[in-house]
C-alpha cells in the first residue's frame, strides 16, 4: 500500500503489529527528502538506571551530503564555547562552559538536513520486539557471541529493529548508509557488537526492498579527533535525556501512565537544562525535525503506540 507521504515508504511485511502505528506516526510529519548519497544513523539512549519507567532510544537520521552548513557551524560553536574538546552530553550540563554552549549548539542544528526519532518504551510494555520464549529459544541455538541478560538483549533488538526500521522507510538505492552509536551496554565487547551487527542485517535484510550501497556500523570510538561523530551523537543524547525527564515528571503528575489524546501544555516545570532542549525540540522554525513516539503498556497484554508533543513551547531564538 502506498503513502500519502512519498518520503516514508510503508514497510512491506512488517515483524510486529505496532509497526503500522509507528509508520503513521512518522508520516504525519513533514519530512525532508533524504537523496543524498550518504546517510548517517547515529543513536544514543536513555532511561537504563532501573528506577526509570521509560528506556528512550533516540535516532538522528541525516542526509550527510545536504547537511554540509552543519560542519561549519558546529565548528564555529565549539571555537567560541569549547575550544578544549570537551564532549556535549545531557548529564555533562552541569559544567558551566558545556552549559553556555547548548543553545547555539542546539540551533546550530538547523542545518541538519534529517529526522530525530526519539521511542519512550514504557519498562512495564512487554513483546515489544522481544519475549523470554525467544530469548531463551536463541541462547539454547547458540548463535550469539556475546553474554547477554534478557533485558539487555531485548534492547539490542529493539534498537536494532528501530534502526532497521527508518532505513527501510527512508532510504534510497544506491546510497550508503552508516549506523554510528555511542559505546554503551550492547556494544561493549566485540562479541557484543557482533551480535547487533548481526540483528540489525537480519532486520535490514527483511525490511529494506532495494539495493544499498555500503551499509556500515560502528561506534563513536570510531572518531578521528575533528569530533564529528561525538557532536552528532551529542543531538540523540540531549533529546534522550530530556525526553526521560519530562515523561518521568509527567508520569508522577499522572499517577501512571500518561493519558492518549491530552495535549499537555509546557509549563517549564523541569530542569533548566531539559526546558531550553524540549524548546528545541518542539519549535515549529527549526529543521531538524523532531519526532516522539510512546510506547505503552495497555489492556491485555498488549501495547498502545502513540504520538508525543507538548503544547506551546516557545521557540529559542539565539544568534550563534
Amino acid at each position: 500500500m502506498s503513502n500519502s507521504n512519498s518520503k516514508w515508504k510503508n514497510i512491506e511485511s512488517p515483524l510486529f503489529k505496532w509497526v503500522p502505528g509507528f509508520e503513521r506516526i512518522i508520516s504525519s510529519y513533514e519530512l525532508p527528502e533524504f537523496s543524498g548519497d550518504t546517510i548517517y544513523i547515529v543513536s544514543d539512549y536513555g532511561g537504563i538506571p532501573s528506577k526509570s519507567k521509560y528506556f528512550t532510544i533516540s535516532i538522528l537520521y541525516m542526509d550527510l551530503e545536504a547537511s554540509k552548513k552543519w560542519e561549519l557551524q558546529r565548528r564555529i560553536v565549539r571555537g567560541k564555547f569549547l575550544p578544549d574538546g570537551r564532549r556535549m552530553s545531557f548529564k555533562g550540563l552541569s559544567d558551566k562552559k558545556k552549559s553556555l554552549a547548548l543553545v547555539p549548539f542546539l540551533e546550530a542544528t538547523n542545518e541538519i538536513a534529517g529526522v530525530n526519532v526519539s521511542i519512550a518504551i514504557h519498562k512495564e510494555a512487554l513483546n515489544v520486539t522481544c519475549d523470554l520464549e525467544l530469548y531463551k529459544m536463541i541462547l539454547n541455538d547458540s548463535r550469539l557471541k556475546g553474554k547477554w541478560s534478557f533485558k539487555a538483549y531485548e534492547n539490542a533488538m529493539r534498537i536494532s529493529h528501530f534502526v532497521s526500521l527508518l532505513i527501510g522507510g527512508f532510504s534510497r538505492p544506491g546510497q550508503d548508509v552508516y549506523w554510528i552509536s555511542d559505546e554503551d551496554g550492547i556494544f561493549d565487547n566485540p562479541g557484543k557488537t557482533e551480535d547487533v551487527r548481526m540483528l540489525s542485517s537480519a532486520f535490514t535484510s527483511r525490511y529494506v526492498t532495494h539495493e544499498l550501497g555500503n551499509l556500515g556500523m560502528g561506534t563513536t570510538k570510531m572518531d578521528e579527533g575533528d569530533l564529528f561523530e561525538e557532536d552528532l551523537a551529542s543531538i540523540p543524547d540531549l533529546a534522550a535525556g530530556a525526553i526521560n525527564e519530562i515523561l518521568e515528571t509527567l508520569y508522577g503528575f499522572s499517577g501512571g501512565p500518561i493519558p492518549l489524546r491530552v495535549g499537555i501544555p509546557f509549563n517549564e516545570n523541569f530542569s533548566e537544562k531539559t526546558n531550553i532542549i524540549a524548546r528545541w525540540m518542539f519549535s515549529e522554525r527549526i529543521k531538524l525535525k523532531n519526532i516522539i513516539v510512546l510506547i505503552e503498556p495497555d489492556i491485555g497484554k498488549k501495547t498502545r503506540i502513540s504520538k508525543f508533543n507538548l503544547e506551546d513551547a516557545p521557540s529559542i531564538i539565539h544568534p550563534i
